[in-house]
């Protein structure tokens, strides 16, 4: 068996109330910076959490990230933070914020100008100081080594750079954080957790670590994702197993990778300003039916065959033998199927993409793990199947 590094966050504190933890985890600090969404300065939770670490004598900065993470909010943050007297990071919030604390809680020992934050070869002297994130959306909460920066009038050139350095300390999991989230914005940032399950799983940098984790966690999520985004269950027993899967799933991709639906994805929102987890939610079924199908078709015997069997077994209830992998196929491709029809996920033209852009995003496909490769034309049906 390969060894590898494992990297992901030193602790995770799981179901807890995040006033509480952040108390705790704080002590051993005295200037903290604390980073919240836009319009979140009132939010009952970030109010309770800034009044807990006041309370315990410690100085807190807040600074307020928007939506997108671009090369211009970063040198506003730069030009902002007190490198002198920051001594750890509280990321509380969506994704931008997750990757703000990341680059922020390097910046504060090692400075630097955004150009050197974008290179993917950049190198920190210095270790970053203590980061602490609290996702408030289970869409992968990028428990990983990943940052996202935006640049350009637009911000659709997306740059993702990977440290070591970017791994939180700590993650805080509060699911009560979660409740009252919208459907839309729920299932958006679901459907990111669930590719990157899939994807992980089956993924050809997948290994035993990958797989125990994925296979403990997908089913209850699945369940979460109906209850949450269907049967309106949004109890925060449900809010608790996609919080669970979110970490999970960032964990997974530190180490198996993205696949085509991210990369799709990727490229999709490189070109259009559509939410993330919305393109996923329209490519998940077709693209992993493509993947599914060559698959089965040039590879009946492979590991990927199996995974996806396996997959089906756990989705369906069916007990998985190598004999019944044509069952399970079937089985994953009418669940897959029904998930798009019962969670009402738009098409790509009902996204407001057009059908003569399908080869400008296929030109700026990244590389992914996925178990074949597929052609330009066949990444080309996999958007037809889901205009």
């Amino acid at each position: 068996m390969n060894s590898f590094i494992i990297n992901m966050p030193k602790k995770i504190h799981f179901n807890v109330s995040l006033p509480k933890a952040a108390r705790q985890m704080l002590f051993a600090y005295s200037n903290i910076l604390v980073l919240i969404n836009e319009g979140n300065e009132e939010v009952d939770s970030i109010l309770n959490v800034l009044e807990g670490i006041k309370a315990e004598g410690k100085n807190v900065t807040v600074m307020t990230v928007g939506p997108k993470l671009t090369d211009t909010a970063i040198s506003a943050l730069f030009e902002s933070v007190d490198t002198e007297h920051t001594d750890a990071v509280l990321a509380i919030g969506s994704g931008s914020v997750m990757d703000a604390g990341k680059i922020l809680s390097a910046y504060v020992t090692n400075n630097g100008t955004v150009e050197e934050y974008m290179n993917e070869e950049i190198t920190f002297a210095n270790k970053s100081v203590p980061l602490f994130i609290a996702p408030t959306m289970a869409s992968a909460c990028e428990a990983n080594s990943s940052a996202v920066i935006r640049s350009g009038e637009t911000g659709l050139f997306v740059k993702e750079i990977k440290n070591r350095a970017f791994i939180a300390d700590e993650i805080i999991i509060d699911p009560s954080l979660q409740t009252g989230v919208s459907k839309e914005s729920s299932l958006n940032a679901m459907m990111i957790t669930l590719t990157r399950l899939v994807e992980g799983y089956v993924s050809i940098g997948a290994n035993n670590f990958c797989d125990a984790l994925i296979g403990d966690c997908i089913g209850d999520f699945v369940e979460s994702l109906y209850d949450i985004c269907v049967n309106d269950s949004d109890t925060p027993e449900s809010r608790a197993k996609a919080a669970y899967a979110s970490v999970i799933a960032s964990v997974t991709m530190e180490h198996a990778g993205c696949g085509i639906v991210s990369s799709l994805a990727n490229a999709v929102t490189s070109v259009y300003d559509i939410p993330y987890g919305a393109v996923c939610g329209s490519l998940f079924y077709h693209a992993t039916l493509k993947n599914m199908q060559k698959t089965q078709m040039f590879a009946p015997k492979s590991v990927a065959t199996e995974k996806y069997s396996r997959l089906a077994s756990i989705w369906s209830g069916i007990g998985y033998e190598f004999e019944k992998h044509n069952v399970l196929l079937r089985s994953l491709n009418h669940n897959l199927s029904d998930l798009t029809q019962d969670m009402n996920i738009p098409t790509l033209s009902e996204l407001g993409i057009m059908r003569e852009s399908f080869y400008n995003i296929v030109s700026k496909i990244t590389p992914s793990q996925s178990p074949v490769n597929l052609a330009e034309s066949e990444l080309i049906d996999i958007l037809e199947a889901a205009f």
